[in-house]
């Protein structure tokens, strides 16, 4: 019984769904032989249109039934199942022609009308129990509404609907499927970017859209749908020839011709990601040049930039943060001294302790380094992290004594960093001391003037051996 429900369950096609079900039927207990007649309402007859286990006698004899002719009356007309445990009896002819001993059929009712006849066959005699009774009705109904939806989703494929015209002209890729996930219909941006032609849709689900090492995730969206509103996903798109095509999709719940359907609009990320990669390259060339005029003009800022990069690069994974954050980062850093080259070099390479009026010119660094990068698109805030690296949570930094939330938490990584390789590193102006010291500092301010989680990922990477801005 559970292989035949399947069976009406999956079927995508009004011509596959009764030779699916008929299939499974003669595996049924005492079964031997089943077929399928089509209502003619106006011919006033039922025609024989699928059979399985039927000798070429019965085809030839019995092709035909009148809608009136007993037994089968009581299931065309009074939609009642018919149980004939003596078929030679009940209608002689035809008992004759299949050689059967019993039969059983119930009427199959789609859209509340009778529109077909499922009928089983026995060769030995049998005597149609309870069991029985109840299972044959049940299968009439189960193909019956199998019948009803199969129409319905091919009828919403091939109506054209004024909506449809305007879903047509859209450059998203849009989707139409029921709950389930078997698709309905698909604009013609998703013929021309995909490649599948429209007659396939009707044997596609929405998971076939997806690379296949993607699809249990998209399936995980399409249940969290059936509990929710709409869901958002970046699982990319698989063309007819294999390739893949990153999108952003939004899947949501929505009204198709008086049903309840799914919406997926899928826009293509393809352009995006280009651009971000050539801004990417751009960002890169102009850290290889502003870090190349740093080393010219000061190596040793040049290099105390690019150790701070690499920790806070570190830094950055140990916090989580996803690739392209950590990227940003990592830029940020290797530009966060950036400001120093409008501080005067006799300045920097001062030996012995500044005074108050040149200590006053170092702190304008940050400012200067904002105004230098304040004009570069990126959607990372470069300019922001380089004006706060010297920020601390208590307000006591500089340039603009900002505290714990006016400050971005990049900007605090940037500055865990430089002081830990600051402290630890030689300058003509100032004493170097251990890193011993430099961690000793940061875990003192931490909840003050530092982050605490960032100092924590500090803490664990020099257990670690990690911390190394001698590297």
């Amino acid at each position: 019984m559970q292989q035949v429900i399947g069976a009406a369950a999956d079927a995508e096609e009004l011509e596959s769904l009764v030779r699916d079900v008929l299939r499974e039927l003669p595996g049924l207990p005492a079964l031997d032989a089943a077929a399928y007649y089509t209502v003619d309402r106006r011919a006033g007859i039922a025609r024989l249109e699928q059979g399985e286990g039927l000798p070429d006698a019965f085809w030839e004899q019995v092709r035909e039934i009148q809608l009136t002719a007993a037994p089968y009356d009581n299931a065309l007309i009074h939609r009642q199942p018919v149980f004939a445990e003596d078929f030679s009896t009940a209608a002689p002819r035809h008992a004759a022609a299949g050689g059967f001993a019993s039969l059983a059929c119930a009427p199959v009712v789609a859209r509340d009308d009778v529109v077909g006849l499922l009928c089983v066959y026995t060769r030995q005699p049998h005597e149609w129990g309870p069991a029985d009774q109840v299972v044959v009705p049940a299968l009439g109904r189960e193909l019956g509404a199998a019948m009803a939806r199969v129409a319905a989703e091919r009828q919403l494929r091939e109506r054209r609907l004024p909506i449809q015209d305007l879903f047509d002209s859209v450059g998203e890729l849009l989707v139409v499927s029921t709950g389930d996930g078997r698709l309905l219909w698909a604009n013609a941006e998703v013929e021309r970017r995909l490649g599948y032609a429209r007659d396939r849709w009707a044997h596609m689900t929405v998971l076939d859209l997806h690379p296949p090492g993607r699809r249990l995730e998209a399936a995980s969206i399409m249940a969290d749908l059936l509990e929710g509103e709409e869901e958002q996903a970046t699982i990319p798109l698989l063309t007819h020839d294999g390739h893949q095509i990153p999108v952003e999709t939004r899947v949501r719940w929505g009204a198709w011709d008086g049903r309840r359907v799914i919406f997926s609009v899928s826009r293509d990320l393809s352009e995006r990601l280009q651009m971000r990669e050539e801004r990417q390259q751009l960002l890169g060339e102009a850290l290889h040049v502003a870090t190349a005029v740093a080393r010219t003009f000061d190596p040793a800022t040049a290099e105390h930039a690019r150790r701070v990069a690499r920790l806070c690069t570190a830094l950055a994974r140990e916090l989580h943060y996803d690739n392209e954050r950590a990227e940003g980062i990592n830029l940020a850093a290797g530009l966060h001294d950036v400001g120093l080259t409008a501080v005067p070099h006799k300045v920097l390479t001062k030996p012995g302790k500044l005074t108050p009026e040149e200590y006053a010119l170092v702190q304008t660094h940050p400012t200067r380094g904002w105004e230098l990068v304040r004009n570069v698109s990126t959607p990372f805030p470069l300019a922001k992290v380089i004006l706060q690296h010297h920020e601390r949570l208590d307000g006591s930094g500089y340039p603009n004594g900002l505290k714990t939330d006016e400050i971005l938490p990049e900007s605090r990584i940037v500055a865990v960093a430089d002081v830990i390789e600051a402290m630890s590193s030689e300058r003509p102006y100032r004493e170097h001391s251990s890193l011993a010291d430099a961690m000793t500092e940061i875990v003192d301010g931490s909840g003050t003037r530092y982050d605490a989680d960032v100092v924590a990922a500090a803490v664990r990477l020099y257990e670690l051996g990690a911390v190394d801005p001698a590297a």
